[in-house]
């Protein structure tokens, strides 16, 4: 169990993926092309509605995942919220 606790408009890659309903493979067409970019940061990769640096800044070593096109994001917290 981990101790540290996602904010609310954060979601795993693998919560990530089950919302959008895409599959490893279409995972990696969408990295490919771009409308995907992750960061992992010590095995946790994860997304949030907000800018690299600001997230950054407020969890130290926790990366967020950025979601092009954005209406995919907010799908996603939308869903999630």
């Amino acid at each position: 169990m981990s101790l540290w606790n996602p904010p609310p408009d954060c979601l795993t890659l693998f919560q990530t993926m089950k919302k959008l309903g895409i599959n490893y493979e279409e995972m990696k067409r969408l990295r490919r092309t771009r409308q995907l970019e992750e960061v992992s940061v010590g095995g946790r990769v994860y997304i949030s509605s907000g800018s690299v640096d600001k997230y950054s800044a407020e969890h130290p070593g926790k990366m967020p995942i950025i979601i092009r096109p954005e209406e995919m994001l907010h799908k996603i917290l939308g869903d999630y919220n």
